[in-house]
């Protein structure tokens, strides 16, 4: 916030005798006077170029992270998200857009709208289509002055990231690979929005099938990573992060895109400052845009369908939308 500085004279008493200075007093009064309002005026000048920033929300941080073709009965083949639920909100039965594709439903998650309004239908990298048209909530919490960073394993999610929308984006294929690239990212830099993609999941369900043994290891190894990122999210103590995992879709079979359960149920699981444990009911895909912003204090534009479920604006928004409100723990009513 810009301070004001005035130089107009003080019209109190004078004092009754006027007191001689004492040689080179009038100069050092005078640089001294110089100096303080030299850095007055610097640090008004650095305020008023300063991005501006949204009110504090409950997490500084927020880490999204998707695992691609994860349904909520596979988490028993993950240990550090099977332990991670006993601290967190969940719901594992959350529910994904339709079509339930990968690129069509990270549409979705991000910008908290539906295809008819993001405008992303196709479901592969094609370059010539361009972005996605509504704001995702990295862009959205750029425009905000926050920092935001995407890291994924499939290069069709670049359709997501239109020029200026995000501060780093890094693509990788293999978990381990992409785990280490955002940590290496996180140990330079303090992102306040870092969505990450794991596309292991979802690749060995397509050659393998839904929870055939290679789908099943395919969770175990995104299991660790995901385990590397949350440990390094835990230490640290002088910063508040939130955390919310998630999927696209599930799957059946050796596909997914249906109306089916076993493709359109999605755990989502959400972790950290601002929020309380609990079982929830009732989460879709597109509240997730709305949670990460609420959580770091961006205002949630009306537009979007999905409403914050937790946050400074959670209860309100879910109250005026007109849609039933998300069923939350009791603790955090």
């Amino acid at each position: 916030m810009c301070r004001a500085w005035h130089s107009e004279p003080h019209h109190g008493c004078r004092p009754s005798r006027p007191r001689r200075p004492r040689p080179g007093q009038g100069l050092a009064t005078w640089l001294a006077v110089l100096t303080l309002a030299l850095t007055l005026l610097a640090d008004s000048t650095a305020a008023a170029n300063a991005p501006m920033r949204s009110p504090q929300g409950p997490a500084q941080h927020v880490l999204l992270i998707s695992v691609d073709g994860l349904r909520p009965d596979a988490l028993k083949y993950a240990p550090r998200l099977s332990q991670l639920l006993g601290e967190s909100a969940y719901d594992l039965a959350a529910k994904t857009v339709v079509p339930s594709v990968t690129l069509v439903a990270h549409a979705s998650m991000l910008t908290g709208v539906g295809p008819d309004r993001h405008g992303i239908t196709w479901n592969s990298y094609q370059p010539r289509r361009g972005y996605v048209r509504a704001p995702t909530a990295l862009a959205l919490a750029r425009q905000a002055g926050l920092k935001a960073a995407l890291f994924t394993s499939k290069e069709k999610l670049k359709h997501l990231a239109p020029p200026g929308s995000v501060d780093h984006l890094e693509v990788h294929l293999r978990a381990p690979a992409l785990a280490d690239a955002a940590l290496a990212y996180l140990h330079q830099e303090r992102p306040n929005l870092l969505v990450v993609h794991f596309q292991e999941v979802d690749g060995n369900g397509h050659l393998h099938g839904w929870l055939s043994p290679e789908y099943q290891q395919a969770v175990v190894v995104v299991d660790q990573a995901i385990g590397r990122l949350l440990d390094e999210v835990r230490s640290r103590s002088d910063e508040r992060w939130a955390v919310i995992i998630t999927a696209d879709h599930g799957g059946h079979g050796r596909t997914h895109g249906t109306t089916q359960a076993e493709d359109i149920l999605i755990p989502w699981i959400a972790w950290g400052a601002g929020i309380r444990p609990g079982r929830l009911q009732g989460v879709r895909v597109t509240d997730t845009a709305a949670t990460a912003l609420a959580l770091l204090g961006v205002p949630v534009p009306s537009h979007m369908a999905g409403r914050p479920v937790f946050g400074p604006t959670a209860a309100a928004r879910s109250a005026s939308d007109g849609q039933a409100p998300v069923s939350r723990p009791a603790a955090a009513r």
